[in-house]
């Protein structure tokens, strides 16, 4: 089993409030563009997920020769919905469990307690990159009482910071605002990293709906864990993932 904790009590939450799916992301690097091309949802005893192709991975088909080679034997399957007893092996890789050695740390770095181990709220977190990878997952979430969306990131390319620019990242501390400057993060001195991709997707579309502040800083983690950013989104003027990309396909199995 891969929880940690009874399934019948448990529901996978992210800041208090409840995570219902996982989107994946892909990054073309020749066209930097960025696509939300698959969602993950569950049923709530967790014995059932669906993995389905948004509408974002038909762009991707488009500009893409390896996405579209891997639809032209099977191009139905991009309609399919993939129902399993067991995470979707493209999210699943990406969880703590397929990578113990340092789990524990990087609960702590991402603001999670160590135990007991929620595998969704951590790839939500962390945003489930691997080396050399195209892909990453961020979470769909419950606004809270205010109507206002919460997640936590890592800040893409803090380990190619210059020295001097790392060095102060040390000394930010929690609260303290980030602005965004063409999808960068800064403080008015130095540029802090990038947004992840969907978090680029909502700053382009409506800015102004954005706050950025610093949750944690980890000096002893690897540079790239050494920042965890906490995004505010105001529904009133954006929802997220309500674009035609973030949807799936009605089902044709």
């Amino acid at each position: 089993m891969l929880y940690s904790l009874e399934m019948q009590d448990y529901k996978s939450l992210f800041q208090g409030l409840e995570i219902t799916a996982l989107f994946l992301g892909w990054q073309d690097y020749q066209s930097d563009l960025w696509l939300p091309v698959a969602k993950m949802t569950w049923k709530d005893d967790f014995s059932q997920y669906c993995f389905r192709y948004t509408k974002g991975m038909a762009r991707a088909i488009e500009v893409s020769p390896i996405q579209k080679s891997s639809f032209i034997t099977h191009p139905d399957r991009l309609y399919r919905s993939h129902i399993t007893q067991n995470e979707s092996l493209k999210f699943k890789s990406r969880m703590p469990l397929s990578r113990t050695r340092y789990v524990s740390k990087q609960q702590q770095w991402l603001g999670l307690p160590e135990d007991p181990i929620d595998p969704i709220a951590y790839v939500s977190r962390s945003g489930g990159r691997r080396y050399q990878d195209s892909y990453d997952v961020f979470p769909e979430i419950k606004p809270d009482s205010q109507g206002n969306y919460h997640f936590h990131f890592l800040p893409l390319d803090v380990s190619k910071l210059e020295p001097d620019c790392y060095e102060y990242l040390l000394q930010l501390a929690p609260g303290d605002r980030l602005e965004i400057t063409d999808n960068r993060l800064n403080d008015g001195r130095f540029q802090l990293g990038r947004l992840p991709g969907y978090l680029q997707d909502m700053a382009r579309n409506c800015p102004a709906a954005i706050q950025i502040e610093v949750a944690r800083v980890n000096p002893k983690a690897p540079q790239f864990h050494s920042l965890l950013c906490h995004a505010t989104v105001n529904n009133a003027p954006l929802t997220p993932f309500n674009a035609p990309e973030y949807q799936t396909y009605p089902t044709q199995n």
